[in-house]
């Protein structure tokens, strides 16, 4: 797959003017290296692997060297191994990471059958970055859409950044009940959108609530898939793009016709997902996390089931996979839908207090459930949730005197008014 693609051997230079520049070398080694862990307890093998992978992230690469991944084999038994792949965000994207995994399983099976595989080119990046350079950069358009941006609620302003930070990010992942996930499918299919909507629209609503503002941002991301260029729906190569979503959240919109306009809202934004979020910092004057501070992104991956069919691929059974990615936003939340729709929340704590995220984690949920239950002649203003104060936290946190709380929220809002 690296003769395949060039993508894959790409690498990133400085220009003279200081920009960087992307190079396609002819060839590139495939960084390689196995370890023969066998040795040790299930337990010891799971602990080292994990603390191996967390240096692993720290490690980085030279973009300006390649190769902008590597592959490390690990044998935690007899017959039992674990594949870390670590890639450079630069070069691919969760979307393509997942159908080049179906790719080398493809040729895999190939190889097993004695067969030679094709050497045939796939689609090209630089197919895609000359259909880029060819857009228009939208301007007028985003000049409209992005109108109540200056004055739209973000996380902190909603949640207030604590004042006592704390170095590192976390990771939490939400699942949720079986019920609720089928109760959300439902109601998408009564208000004639995505599921991905109502969970945008619910997370709208959370920094709405949280800030008491009508309208409220976030960045999410577009696939970049949805372009008409032949065969960019398998294609490995970074095509996703971060991009800022305006929700108004005004108390008597109609909810069908509030989440109508959010999904409304989310294929303008498909439509104009060539422009770049460094055009959009310049032309509105805001940069970093001014844009926005929490990233939303509904994680629909095409990974081919068929890779874990064990008789196609020749008695290698491939029991899991997983991935980790990850953001410079202060909060992230990744949403992957199944039998138990599950959230994976990802936060700075120097931004945030870990028991606001986890307000935040429950007040989410129960809106999921208020708006799947509505009916459609209901307004945005009758999606309630009970109560903060009965907000039920997580056994992992032990028992505080009321005392001792009342101290700890002190010295995280400091300016906050007693009452």
């Amino acid at each position: 797959v690296v003769k395949r693609y060039t993508i894959l051997r790409t690498v990133f230079r400085q220009g003279e003017d200081g920009n960087y520049l992307q190079c396609v070398l002819s060839d590139a080694p495939l960084e390689w290296c196995e370890h023969n862990w066998s040795a040790q307890r299930a337990g010891e093998y799971l602990h080292a692997l994990s603390e191996w992978q967390a240096r692993d992230r720290n490690v980085g690469f030279a973009i300006h060297l390649g190769p902008l991944m590597r592959l490390n084999l690990f044998r935690r038994a007899e017959t039992d191994y674990d594949l870390v792949w670590t890639i450079h965000h630069a070069i691919i994207d969760g979307w393509g990471s997942a159908s080049l995994l179906s790719e080398v399983v493809n040729i895999y099976r190939t190889l097993v059958a004695g067969e030679k595989p094709t050497e045939e080119k796939g689609f090209q990046y630089r197919t895609f970055v000359e259909w880029q350079m060819a857009q228009p950069d939208g301007k007028e358009w985003w000049d409209q859409y992005l109108t109540d941006l200056q004055e739209a609620q973000s996380l902190e302003g909603a949640v207030g950044r604590t004042s006592i930070p704390e170095a590192g990010i976390q990771v939490i992942t939400q699942m949720l009940e079986e019920e609720l996930g089928q109760r959300i499918e439902e109601a998408s299919r009564r208000f004639g959108v995505t599921v991905a909507t109502l969970f945008q629209a619910a997370w709208a609503l959370t920094i709405a609530r949280f800030g008491n503002a009508d309208v409220v941002k976030m960045g999410v991301t577009s696939s970049g898939r949805e372009i008409p260029l032949e065969g960019i729906m398998t294609a490995p190569g970074l095509f996703v793009n971060t991009l800022p979503l305006v929700v108004s959240t005004r108390p008597m919109q109609l909810v069908r016709t509030w989440l109508a306009d959010i999904q409304q809202k989310m294929l303008g934004l498909q439509d104009h997902s060539a422009t770049s979020l460094g055009d959009l910092q310049r032309w509105t004057g805001l940069s970093g996390n001014a844009l926005f501070d929490s990233l939303f992104v509904f994680e629909n991956y095409p990974l081919n089931k068929d890779i874990f069919d064990k008789k196609n691929n020749g008695g290698l059974t491939i029991a899991d996979v997983e991935g980790v990615e990850g953001s410079h936003y202060p909060l992230s939340l990744g949403v992957v839908t199944g039998k138990w729709p599950t959230i994976t929340w990802r936060y700075n704590r120097e931004f945030f207090f870990s028991r606001s995220v986890m307000t935040i984690m429950k007040y989410l949920a129960d809106l999921l459930k208020n708006i799947s239950e509505v009916s459609e002649n209901d307004v945005v203003g009758m999606l309630t949730v009970p109560s903060q104060k009965s907000v039920v936290y997580p056994l992992t946190y032990l028992f505080e005197p009321i005392i001792g709380r009342i101290d700890a929220r002190a010295m995280e809002r400091p300016d906050a008014v007693a009452v």
